[in-house]
């Protein structure tokens, strides 16, 4: 039931957020040309219910930059950064995104230093759901693999995964923190409930 910006399928607070904790160089560029390929194979993610016209309906925009914001954090080691890691999420969780403007996914990676970070990944939950993040965050490491490796990407099918596995130009290493923030609205809150596992994608590691 809509219950407006505020609550509901469409609230600002329904999101799933999932942190990948990177190993190894990550080069700006490429994510974010990889996060756009993302955003132009996948078109739920750049969809908009236009809820208020009669009947309601669905719109398609073309393709479009999605928001990266790029955090250095303070130098701390070892069991340290967990624990930074772990507020972090929790304040990704304490975010908002409108339903109304495309693209619904933005990022924000968070730099311990040049071998080391944490990528925020943000889709809002009315265009996706546990299972398809997961076809997200896989199809972004293939798609930086590709850019990467110098393979131009592919925005259909499997294909867009499988193309990274003709590619040897070492590992970009990532677990995954997924928190899916289903049952938040304003004024309501929930404990995070973290699934951690561990995916490899060929990519820059230099």
């Amino acid at each position: 039931m809509d219950k407006g910006d505020d609550g509901g399928p469409f609230g600002r607070r329904y999101l799933i957020v999932s942190a990948l904790r990177v190993t190894g160089h990550v080069d700006l560029a490429v994510l974010q040309s990889a996060l756009d390929d993302v955003v132009a194979r996948h078109e739920l993610l750049r969809t908009l219910v236009i809820r208020d016209a009669d009947p309601p309906y669905q719109q398609v925009f073309p393709p479009c930059p999605v928001p990266l914001q790029v955090r250095d954090l303070p130098r701390v080691t070892g069991t340290s950064r967990d624990t930074v890691m772990q507020e972090l999420i929790l304040k990704a969780q304490a975010g908002t995104m409108s339903a109304r403007q495309v693209p619904l996914l933005r990022a924000l990676l968070c730099r311990f230093d040049d071998r080391d970070s944490v990528l925020f990944v943000t889709v809002h939950h009315s265009v996706s759901d546990g299972w398809s993040i997961q076809v997200i965050l896989r199809d972004l490491g293939a798609f930086y693999a590709a850019r990467v490796s110098g393979t131009p990407p592919i925005h259909r099918g499997s294909e867009a995964c499988m193309a990274s596995k003709k590619h040897d130009d070492g590992m970009w290493r990532f677990s995954v923190y997924q928190s899916c923030v289903t049952s938040r609205s304003a004024g309501q809150h929930e404990s995070p409930r973290l699934r951690r596992f561990r995916l490899c994608h060929q990519a820059s590691a230099r």
